[in-house]
């Protein structure tokens, strides 16, 4: 059995300064997309792993961080919209690695 994929965080830093080179819709939903594809990836190693830890709210740690990177997508749309500067943007950006990276361990 071979080791667990390593996350792909250079399309996901790809894809970030794409969006804040040029802050539109379109390159929003690339980063969408990379984000979802380390979700994925992530989600399906810790399914392998079986873990069933729950928050102290009693929901499973993996759904909570799934909701708050919505969370955070949505918000960092609301951004661009709005036409927030690039350092809002970035705020939004560490927020959802933070969220990856807490299904990532």
């Amino acid at each position: 059995m071979g080791a667990p994929p390593e996350p792909d965080w250079k399309a996901l830093a790809s894809a970030e300064a794409a969006l804040l080179e040029n802050p539109v819709l379109d390159r929003f939903e690339q980063y969408r997309m990379a984000v979802r594809q380390l979700l994925r990836e992530g989600l399906k190693r810790r399914r392998s792993l079986r873990e069933t830890y729950r928050s102290p709210r009693g929901r499973f740690q993996v759904m909570v961080a799934v909701a708050g990177v919505d969370q955070e997508l949505e918000a960092l749309r609301q951004l661009l919209l709005q036409g927030s500067p690039a350092m809002a943007l970035m705020e939004r950006f560490d927020a959802i690695r933070g969220l990856l990276l807490d299904v990532w361990m």
